[in-house]
């Protein structure tokens, strides 16, 4: 089959100010509390592709800044704001040790209880079952030897659960039946002899609580105990469906929607927004939850090198540092406080593959003065194991000693709302690809730092973007990247166009021997070839 070949030449032009104000995006909108802060967040999600992300920042015992950056849905433009939902996912965990440790301090049990103590009639009481030794402090440790989704200690050891067991309960929570997901599960070890962690231990933790309470149930007590005592209005049970991000082995961007996580509320199915988790770590640093809040990280022994009641912690003096993560198959949060300098961050974020702890890290260096180990390249996902899902990648490398930022597979609309957003962080698009993925039309980007003045159009039919191509010369843009594609069965055309001088020309539906003595033509002239695209003459429109 014959082929057309499209060609750019340089020749020169003036200069022009930017495209029109519908492409601009409201300076406004990236104003914050603490705009040092603002910055190492929109770099990070930049570096990272991260849709959107929620930040909160504790100084001196004080919430000095919490803020929502970016979308929750990058189609539509839906914004994260300080009173976005965001899973707590494990973050739960913390959560309902502080309430095993209340009831503790108000007498209503002890660490060194035996759970079936508490639990009546759906956890093993005879003396004779390994289940009936385990103690709340195994819990607390995640040493009782309840598998974690089905895993042991090691990976090959499977021990079944039944997710299905668990039914909706109107009331919020029903801790018989979160129990009965793994109740009849074999313990992956003799309770106390090695640390597993485990969500489902967790769950058991949580109908101790239910059943200790003397007042009501875990809900209730969380409400009340800990929500109540800070007054984190927006707390409530994860009944409801939550979509974020994952991130393909191509590096396209997918939805991920995942539904009600009520069946493992105590282990990780709290929801709220960032203000109300960051008052959670507030008021774990001001010691607002217990009589002496250290129980939480100093005790008699130690499950692992750092997991202690129900979060980590390592260091000592001002370097001791506690935290908790937590993680679902679209999100994940990070919660990470030095107790005795009364400094802490939080982070939340609609995405799987999210490294929260390059966040953390930069914010800690930067605004909090303390010193910790950070990166700031971009995440890289083209080296080592990085293999296409759908095809071969074609491309062209060269040592510029800068770096780019890369874009998958976004749709028409979200490319165009991912280009006017890294617009607005100093980053223009100098190379893109347009190609259909399942009917859907796609682009992938090439985007480099710097302030030079930029226009994208697309769309056009053949003699539109002939007709936009001389008018973005007349205003000083020169075509770097020509693409064409088909749209309904019609040929489409787009352009990347940069400021600055030097001539070129576009010369389209030129024959292969027509293409080789455009070819010779402009090589006498001084001119060089920049971009080239070919399509066949059936589909040429």
């Amino acid at each position: 089959m014959r082929t057309i070949a499209l060609m750019l030449f340089t020749f020169g032009l003036l200069s022009f100010s930017i495209i029109s104000n519908s492409n601009k995006m409201n300076d406004q909108e990236l104003t914050n509390q603490n705009p040092q802060i603002d910055r190492i967040v929109y770099d990070e999600m930049i570096k990272q592709n991260l849709p959107g992300v929620a930040v909160g920042v504790i100084k001196n015992g004080r919430i000095i800044h919490y803020q929502g950056y970016g979308y929750t849905d990058i189609e539509k433009k839906s914004k994260v704001t300080r009173n976005t939902i965001f899973r707590w996912a494990s973050i739960s965990k913390p959560l309902t040790a502080i309430a095993t440790l209340q009831l503790a301090e108000e007498g209503d049990l002890n660490v060194d209880d035996k759970v079936n103590k508490h639990l009546t009639g759906y956890w093993p009481k005879h003396s004779s079952t390994t289940k009936s030794q385990i103690t709340i402090e195994h819990l607390l440790m995640n040493r009782s030897g309840i598998n974690h989704y089905g895993d042991g200690v090691t990976k090959e050891d499977k021990y079944k659960y039944y997710e299905d067991k668990y039914k909706p309960d109107s009331d919020g929570y029903n801790e018989r039946l979160a129990v009965a997901v793994f109740r009849d599960a074999d313990l992956d070890f003799t309770p106390g002899d090695k640390y597993l962690y485990s969500t489902f231990g967790f769950n058991l933790l949580g109908s101790v609580v239910e059943e200790a309470n003397p007042d009501g149930g875990y809900v209730d007590w969380v409400k009340a105990k800990i929500a109540g005592e800070v007054e984190m209005t927006s707390l409530k049970v994860a009944k409801t469906k939550r979509t974020g991000y994952q991130k393909r082995c191509d590096g396209q961007l997918a939805t991920h929607s995942i539904s009600s996580q009520e069946w493992k509320l105590p282990g990780g199915g709290w929801e709220s927004n960032i203000l109300d988790l960051t008052k959670f770590a507030q008021g774990i640093i001001q010691g607002s939850f217990l009589t002496n809040t250290s129980k939480l990280w100093e005790k008699k022994s130690v499950g692992s090198d750092y997991y202690h009641y129900g979060i980590n912690k390592n260091g000592s003096g001002d370097n001791m540092k506690v935290w908790h993560g937590g993680a679902h198959g679209n999100l994940r949060t990070l919660m990470h406080m030095y107790p005795n300098r009364e400094d802490g961050i939080v982070i939340m974020c609609y995405a799987e593959y999210a490294d929260c702890w390059r966040i953390l890290n930069r914010i800690y260096n930067n605004a909090l003065g303390i010193s910790r180990s950070s990166d700031t390249s971009p995440v890289d996902k083209c080296t080592g194991k990085m293999e296409s899902c759908n095809g071969k990648f074609a491309s062209i490398w060269r040592k510029t000693g800068k770096d780019v930022i890369i874009r998958r597979g976004y749709s028409h609309q979200a490319f165009l709302n991912e280009w006017q957003f890294l617009k607005t962080r100093g980053y223009y698009c100098d190379d893109f690809d347009p190609y259909t993925e399942k009917g859907v039309l796609r682009w992938d980007g090439i985007f480099r730092k710097g302030n030079k003045k930029t226009a994208m159009w697309r769309n056009f039919d053949k003699a539109g973007f002939n007709k936009k191509w001389k008018e973005q010369t007349a205003k000083g843009f020169r075509l770097v990247d020509l693409e064409t594609y088909m749209v309904n069965g019609k040929r489409k055309w787009a352009g990347l166009f940069i400021e600055g001088g030097g001539k070129h020309a576009m010369f389209r539906d030129l024959s292969n021997d027509s293409f080789k003595k455009k070819r010779e033509e402009m090589k006498k002239e001084g001119r060089k070839l920049i971009d080239i695209e070919a399509v066949s003459y059936t589909h040429l429109t």
